[in-house]
Parts: structure tokens; C-alpha cells; sequence
């Protein structure tokens, strides 16, 4: 026989269409979609069966930022971040990772609140290292985007302690 199924559509318990496909335009955040679909052979109807989600929208990207901006080996490197924000309004949490030359290292923080900052301590940074911060916002459902700063360790220039001449009295002639 010929498929005759029918659709219905519901957005938020609210009738929203009856065609297979449901426009973006006719969902919202956080709302609860349902489909039901009955099928029909051209002739008689079967038993309805539906499907339901709720419309999520992910977190953007928090804005992260390593201070300071131009270590020495002798600094902690500290990871902050603006918050991200969430569409649908839901608690974000956050994932902070340092990585160094590109390897992951134990420098991690995971579920933070959005005043949290991670720090890589001076044991951990030379002059030359390459090191980045990676922070990605949860919603509760789903992965938001990511953000991240890198940089690069200083060198310390070296420090003169003292300086002297000698011979002291200096005669004409002496080196």
C-alpha cells in the first residue's frame, strides 16, 4: 500500500506542524519537542508512536586569558576566564588544561565555576616553554565551545651581583 503516516508535531505541549520535518524557526531553547507519527497503509491506521528531546542550545566559549602576559620562569602562570554564556539559561561549569610543547600535562581542573582559575606553578615553567590553557563550558547537557591562550616562558636575563677593580691602589703600569 501507499504510506499515508501522519505527523503532529508539539513544541512546549503546543501543536507546532504535520509534515515530517519540523523548521528550526518553530523551536526555542529549552523546549520539550515531541513527534508523533501514525502510520497508515492507505487504507488503515496503525498504533502511534512517538519521540521526544528538549532543544539545547551548547554554551559559546568562555574568554581565556594567561597572566601575565609575558612570564619569567620565575612566575606562576595563572588561567582565567570571562564566562561563557548558555541560551538556555543552564548552570555552566568549566574543563581547564594545561598543555606544555603541545603534551597534556596534571595541571587540570574539571567542573570549575567560572571564577575558578587554574595555575601552573613555577616548578613546572623554564624559559623557552611553550604553554597553553584550553577551557570548554558545560551546560549540564551538552559540550560548549572551547577558548585558550598560549605563550611562551622568557628568558630571565642574568643579574650582575657585583663588580670590582682590582689592584686597589691601581699604579700607572699595572693591568
Amino acid at each position: 500500500g501507499t504510506d499515508a503516516s501522519t505527523f503532529a508535531w508539539t513544541v512546549g505541549g503546543s501543536p507546532a506542524g504535520t509534515t515530517s520535518t519540523l523548521a528550526a524557526s518553530a523551536t526555542s531553547a529549552g523546549a520539550m519537542v515531541v513527534c508523533t507519527v501514525t502510520p497508515n497503509d492507505g487504507t488503515d491506521s496503525g498504533t502511534a508512536k512517538s519521540a521526544s528531546l528538549t532543544i539545547n542550545t551548547p554554551p559559546t566559549a568562555p574568554a581565556v586569558a594567561i597572566t601575565p602576559s609575558a612570564p619569567a620562569p620565575s612566575d606562576d602562570l595563572v588561567c582565567s576566564i570571562t564566562a561563557a554564556t548558555d541560551a538556555d539559561g543552564g548552570a555552566l561549569t568549566y574543563d581547564f588544561a594545561w598543555t606544555k610543547g603541545g603534551e597534556a600535562t596534571s595541571y587540570s581542573l574539571t567542573g570549575a565555576a567560572a571564577d575558578a582559575t587554574l595555575t601552573a606553578p613555577t616548578t613546572a615553567t623554564a624559559a623557552g616553554d611553550s604553554w597553553t590553557c584550553t577551557v570548554t563550558a558545560h551546560d549540564g547537557t551538552d559540550e560548549g565551545n572551547t577558548d585558550s591562550d598560549s605563550l611562551i616562558i622568557d628568558n630571565t636575563p642574568p643579574v650582575l651581583v657585583d663588580v670590582s677593580l682590582s689592584p686597589d691602589p691601581a699604579f700607572e703600569g699595572d693591568t
